[in-house]
């Protein structure tokens, strides 16, 4: 049985379990409308002369563009989604991968204390859970959904780093 994560050579990535394929062509949908329509829009009022093309239009144009980009960020998300978890020594590096982007990948300086938890997510009856790192107080909270087991599996490894 394939699990959610990998673990090796002191890395932990955590993979998102895909969604339907009803859900992601939805959200690609939504993707390309957001910038189908702006295009369109902008395209339309520079062959009527302008005219159509008012400030306030540009704006909203801008604001589905802005829109268009964080949807499709969910869809890569729900696609290609995956969180990488390198634990070093004396640092711990986090950062989410979208599949053709990654976020900024985030340092946090290990201290006295590394904690590691099991947090329950969803229904009680799905037995979903996330990853929790605790650094010296400062919660690394996973956006990856496992099962319970695989969590409680995964922290056991853990443990032995710190």
């Amino acid at each position: 049985m394939k699990t959610q994560y990998q673990y090796n050579n002191r890395e932990v990535v955590l993979e998102v379990k895909k969604a339907s394929l009803m859900v992601r062509m939805v959200l690609y949908i939504l993707v390309f409308l957001c910038v189908a329509l702006p295009v369109v829009g902008i395209v339309g009022g520079v062959v009527s002369g302008g005219e159509g093309m008012s400030i306030l239009s540009i704006v909203l144009f801008a604001f589905i563009l802005f829109l268009g980009y964080f949807v499709f960020r969910l869809a890569l998300w729900n696609t290609f989604g995956k969180e990488e978890i390198s634990f070093g020594k004396e640092v711990i590096y986090y950062q989410a991968d979208y599949g053709w982007f990654k976020d900024k990948r985030k340092k946090y300086d290990v201290g006295k204390t590394v904690k590691f938890a099991a947090k329950q997510m969803g229904y009680q009856e799905d037995n979903k859970g996330v990853l929790t790192v605790e650094v010296d107080m400062r919660p690394i909270n996973s956006a990856v959904k496992m099962p319970m087991a695989e969590v409680e599996q995964l922290i056991k490894e853990l443990k032995k780093l710190y």
